[in-house]
């Protein structure tokens, strides 16, 4: 029990130390109102007349609530990230190999692939239907959505563009 301890508290403050490295596109105690701000302007970049769009957004650190007079800034970072995102045909937790959100194989047919920016931003254009969107982290397919027995659903309309915000998310809560 005491191994268990020592490995969790290890994990604890190693997570704690590697998201200090990292730069935050927040303010302390306000990272949600930049995020909505950061994925509103990437609408106004949307130049595909039919498909999926969004932001594609990093959360990690410690994002337990704070207490105390709020001297020390949050430890909680969420800031847009640059990955490749896979658009496949809709799959299944059984058409895929591992468990979510970080898979090892899918199964399906791979239908488009593109890149965020520097923003998060990402867009492709699709044909009306329903998809399962991946993001391409660390060699494998993340997603950590699943509704309707399906990996990180979107369904698209025709003369739409879905918008999709998927979160890498590494945080503690």
């Amino acid at each position: 029990m005491i191994h268990l301890r020592y490995i969790i508290l290890s994990l604890s403050m190693l997570l704690m130390i590697a998201s200090c490295q990292k730069e935050s596109y927040t303010n302390s105690g306000n990272e949600n109102h930049n995020i909505q701000e950061l994925c509103k302007a990437n609408q106004s970049k949307i130049s595909v007349k039919q498909g999926v769009a969004g932001t594609l957004i990093m959360k990690e650190g410690n994002c337990m609530p704070m207490i105390g007079n709020g001297e020390n800034p949050n430890p909680c970072l969420s800031y847009p990230v640059e990955r490749t995102i896979q658009v496949y045909e809709p799959t299944s937790p059984e058409e895929a190999e591992g468990r979510g959100p970080s898979f090892e194989e899918v199964h399906t047919k791979l239908v488009v692939e593109t890149n965020s920016d520097e923003d998060g931003f990402f867009q492709v254009e699709l044909d009306t239907g329903r998809y399962s969107l991946f993001i391409i982290e660390k060699g494998r397919y993340y997603r950590n959505m699943l509704k309707d027995n399906l990996i990180g659903p979107v369904t698209v309309e025709i003369d739409s563009v879905t918008i999709e915000n998927p979160v890498i998310d590494y945080a503690v809560y």
